[in-house]
């Protein structure tokens, strides 16, 4: 039963081992989360919180949710975060689909609901009570990654339509309260949905295979010169100080008669590229328009998910595996509908799991 006591929040420290521990036996539900709580960029920013409706020195109880947030990472995703209500979304689509379902179930959901929702709440309001960073004036908005598509409603307020998704969270302030909901939401902007795409690194014995480039092109390190024409290519705010420290990878077009298909210089058209982002899914993965259709984006692909595969670790958080550190998954968020990247997906062994959304939650609303 939901409790009607204030619900307490505590701040978890890396290397966050209480919070890690109990994160993992629900992967992959809580993949954007623990991997970011392990990656190195991340895990160890200064300016980071990292808050849990339980603290560092108990066990958790059934229900709990916890956040990672770094103001300072502006214009980029703020924040991630995970409840154990997310779970129990999992469990109850799955038995729908087996035809199980329960009605004292849906009951007892509606409790969890809203138990969540506090939760959410909870964290919320400890984030708005942060302090600045020095030299930072952050704005009333954070942006949110990744954010299960069914926790959305518990925040958004009735009804969740009146906010229109837009494709890309907008960032300046003259945009921090556009799309208001009203009716008690705490969201002011909301993304289109995209699929969570879920990918096993313990595929990455048979991803080579499939990362095979055509005559002509080879993969190459990413030079400092090329993140200026990957952050051309996307719409979503990206830094050259955040792309110079991930796991990237590009795909150079080299003279025909010069071989091709393996890997190469920093020399020759940069044609596409992809990142493993800190919350540990498949980002920026683009291909040149005119050299679409050529399987150079499952190649990219599949090659980070090997590299990932292959990893000895990271700061803890990547590499070969599956126990507690989490390193046997990567992920992909692919727009609904977007047919060729979901192509790429299923080309490098990934399933759909759920949806997920990015939005701006208004710090001023709580």
């Amino acid at each position: 039963m939901p409790t009607d006591s204030p619900i307490s929040i505590h701040t978890h420290t890396p290397p966050y081992p209480t919070l890690l521990h109990h994160l993992a036996p629900h992967l992959p539900s809580s993949l954007a989360l623990f991997r970011t709580l392990t990656h190195p960029l991340t895990s160890t920013s200064p300016t980071a919180h990292v808050l849990a409706t339980f603290p560092p020195s108990t066990l958790p109880p059934k229900r709990w949710a916890a956040i990672y947030v770094d103001r300072a990472r502006a214009p980029e995703t703020e924040a991630w975060l995970f409840s154990t209500y997310e779970v129990r979304l999992h469990k109850s689509s799955e038995k729908e689909r087996c035809g199980k379902g329960d009605a004292d179930e849906e009951g007892n959901d509606d409790e969890e609901a809203e138990e969540a929702k506090s939760h959410l709440l909870a964290l919320f309001r400890a984030v708005s009570s942060l302090p600045p960073n020095r030299d930072q004036n952050p704005s009333r908005t954070l942006t949110l990654g990744s954010l299960h598509s069914a926790l959305v409603p518990l925040l958004a307020g009735p009804p969740t339509h009146t906010l229109t998704p837009r494709a890309v969270i907008a960032r300046s302030p003259d945009s921090d309260v556009a799309d208001a909901a009203g009716g008690g939401a705490v969201l002011s902007q909301i993304s289109t949905e995209y699929g969570k795409w879920l990918i096993r690194t313990t595929t990455a014995a048979v991803v080579p295979e499939k990362a095979k480039l055509p005559h002509g092109y080879v993969f190459a390190a990413l030079e400092a010169e090329d993140l200026c024409v990957v952050m051309a290519r996307t719409e979503i705010p990206k830094t050259v100080e955040t792309l110079s420290r991930l796991r990237g990878l590009g795909v150079r077009e080299v003279a025909r008669e010069g071989g091709g298909g393996g890997d190469g210089g920093g020399e020759g058209r940069l044609v596409a590229w992809g990142f493993v982002g800190v919350d540990g899914c498949l980002s920026t993965l683009h291909v040149e328009a005119a050299e679409r259709g050529r399987g150079l984006g499952k190649a990219v692909a599949g090659r980070l998910v090997g590299m990932v595969g292959d990893s000895k670790g990271e700061g803890g958080g990547e590499g070969g595996g599956g126990g507690e550190d989490g390193r046997g998954w990567v992920s992909g968020d692919v727009a609904v509908g977007n047919e060729g990247s979901e192509g790429v997906m299923r080309g490098v062994g990934g399933k759909r799991g759920w949806t997920v959304r990015w939005v701006a939650v208004d710090l001023e609303r709580l």
